[in-house]
């Protein structure tokens, strides 16, 4: 059975590569050199080429020139590219950053990618951190409606990189701040600890973020720090008042989850603030674990 198996996803795979080199033999491979000139900076091969190729199209392995020069912070091709059409305005990608792709309890946590270059240039800015690229694409030319979902991606990944000061600009340009966002303050305090950003966190709690709430049916934030072993982050939700059993989460209790992933001091944590150690013990050797 273990043999056949193995068998069925070694056959997938080799399906799945011969795919892939279909979909490469159909790319412009002018195109390639493009995008690949704007990711190193080369502005002088991307001003020979931008000419000879749609600077809005798409493939899968580079998506959009724009928000790829966004996301590398080459602010020069980022005006140059808008000055001769790139279109600001369209998400390059089935991209979703409004959930971080962890499954407590699942196969794993999903690879966070610092240098995607899907979704808008503004998200993409965003998500590699460049200020000076973000305030030109939040100037009226340019700026997307406050309404898009864009706006609250582009804030997400703004909590992912650890930036308030972007933040703040992509706040002010959609006319909101931290207090008004409601409850998108949930998505992105569950962010905040996705990436073991302490004072992100307590930031997001202080403008009134909700620690016990559950925002993608996975458990609530604790169970989250729990599963992924982040202990003094543990501590630090316990002591904001984060609850230990609640009654309207549907994931397995934090102990249980800080000691499936062997996470000791996680485990020890939940002990001094009162979750019984014993009920650590199966689920660390259910995964081989030595607590």
């Amino acid at each position: 059975m273990v043999a056949e198996a193995v068998a069925a996803n070694c056959r997938r795979g080799e399906i799945q590569a011969e795919e892939e080199l279909q979909n490469f033999d159909e790319v412009d491979p002018t195109y390639n050199i493009l995008c690949g000139a704007i990711v190193i900076g080369n502005i002088s091969i991307v001003k020979s080429m931008a000419a000879s190729v749609d600077i809005n199209s798409f493939n899968d392995f580079f998506g959009k020139p724009l928000p790829l020069a966004a996301v590398w912070g080459h602010l020069e091709i980022v005006q140059y590219l808008l000055d001769h059409g790139a279109d600001p305005y369209v998400a390059a990608g089935s991209w979703d950053h409004n959930r971080p792709g962890i499954q407590i309890m699942g196969i794993g946590v999903a690879i966070h990618e610092y240098r995607d270059p899907k979704g808008s240039a503004l998200a993409a800015a965003t998500l590699g951190g460049h200020w000076e690229i973000v305030f030109l694409l939040l100037q009226p030319k340019f700026r997307l409606p406050p309404s898009t979902a864009e706006y609250f991606r582009a804030i997400l990944c703004g909590v992912r990189i650890d930036r308030m000061d972007l933040i703040d600009l992509l706040l002010q340009a959609a006319g909101h701040s931290l207090g008004s966002l409601g409850k998108f303050r949930d998505l992105m305090l569950w962010e905040a600890v996705c990436h073991n950003l302490e004072s992100m966190v307590q930031t997001l709690l202080d403008h009134g973020a909700d620690i016990n709430r559950d925002p993608y049916g996975d458990g609530t934030v604790l169970h989250l720090a729990a599963h992924l072993g982040y202990d003094r982050l543990v501590r630090a939700l316990l002591d904001r008042g984060a609850e230990l059993d609640n009654p309207y989460c549907r994931s397995r209790i934090p102990m249980e989850l800080a000691a499936y992933g062997g996470h000791e001091e996680a485990v020890l944590t939940l002990a001094e603030y009162g979750q019984k150690l014993e009920i650590a013990l199966p689920y660390a050797a259910q995964n081989g674990r030595f607590i």
